[in-house]
């Protein structure tokens, strides 16, 4: 019993605390203040505030956004009021500290990087001292009106990486040397508005499936093959969504195809062109709405980042000189990071 009593006394000591801590602080968008927002008494009219910035992450229609945001309150329980004919003057004292928030944010939203916010801040603090020692006793309250806030925008330029598994199916003369591959694809992407243009150096590896013609020694079948590959390409997004991105391309790439044995190898190269279609499909994108960086840093990680299920299918015509020629149908699956760098957040 004497457990239980201590158990209930806990919980009413706890509550009052609770509610005396919902009441810590007062926000703008609470509403007008009253009375009850300041908790003494005294001769003299006083509001104690709070000015900063936090960093915030939130996610919105599946889209996680990081920006820096402007906070200001009101501390009740250390502001004084001396009379409730002089609410009004703590309430215009309030709104220009909501209006000081708003281009506050608004700064913040502009800046190159993090380093001038702290600038920033001491300024709007500054703004805020001089409006109190201004100030007189009116009788009416005319709310300032808000500061726009810019909107967010993309740059055209936009950066990437992408790495996949391919899966090849020789034809023509190939298929009869060759059979299936599987391999490793880094590939890097730059691009200006639709217009891109792609590198990758893929590597594949298998067992030769079988001779062709008067193929050397190292070229016949059981033996193992690889062939690297270094391309260029030029594609064009003609489709780009929230759910999908198709894009097209075209190019050549510079293929060098070896075969070993136990004791020696041997290898050949070829100039090999091909066509393709790229499909991106989103899982998560995070948008940063300040740079917080600057330099090189901001440009490798970039403020608008958009990570892909990167499917992809080709067709390349191989030419191996003296050993083999033909079609070789392709599809690659991996992983791609897109990149943007962005002007101003959007309105917060």
């Amino acid at each position: 019993m004497k457990k239980a009593r201590y158990f209930i006394l806990i919980i009413l000591y706890i509550f009052p605390l609770l509610g005396s801590a919902q009441s810590a602080k007062r926000f703008w968008s609470d509403g007008p203040l009253t009375v009850a927002d300041f908790s003494q008494t005294d001769t003299v009219s006083y509001m104690a505030w709070y000015m900063g910035y936090t960093k915030v992450t939130e996610k919105s229609d599946g889209i996680y956004y990081t920006y820096y945001k402007a906070l200001t309150y009101m501390l009740p329980y250390s502001s004084t009021l001396s009379s409730e004919s002089d609410l009004p003057r703590m309430q215009m004292l309030f709104d220009r500290l909501e209006l000081h928030r708003r281009e506050l944010q608004q700064q913040l939203n502009e800046a190159g990087c993090d380093e001038e916010f702290g600038d920033l801040l001491s300024a709007a603090r500054r703004r805020m001292y001089d409006d109190e020692k201004r100030f007189l006793i009116v009788n009416s309250v005319q709310r300032p009106q808000a500061s726009s806030i810019p909107t967010f925008t993309d740059q055209s330029f936009r950066f990437g990486v992408a790495v996949g598994n391919p899966l090849t199916i020789a034809r023509g003369n190939l298929s009869k040397m060759m059979g299936t591959a599987i391999g490793v694809a880094p590939a890097i992407e730059i691009g200006w508005n639709h217009n891109h243009i792609m590198t990758d150096l893929s590597l594949l590896w298998g067992t030769l499936t079988g001779t062709v013609g008067t193929a050397p020694q190292h070229f016949i079948k059981g033996n193992k093959y690889m062939i690297l590959n270094a391309a260029f390409y030029y594609g064009y997004a003609m489709f780009e969504s929230r759910q999908l991105r198709l894009m097209p391309y075209i190019g050549a790439g510079l293929g060098l195809l070896s075969s070993k044995t136990s004791s020696d190898s041997a290898g050949c190269m070829g100039i090999n062109p091909q066509i393709g279609l790229t499909a991106d499909i989103p899982f998560y994108t995070h948008v940063i709405t300040q740079s917080g960086n600057s330099g090189l840093f901001s440009f490798i990680t970039s403020n608008h980042s958009i990570y892909n299920i990167r499917a992809q299918v080709f067709i390349r015509r191989d030419t191996w000189i003296g050993i083999a020629d033909g079609i070789t149908i392709g599809f690659n699956l991996g992983v791609s990071f897109l990149g943007r760098n962005t002007n101003a957040a959007r309105n917060q």
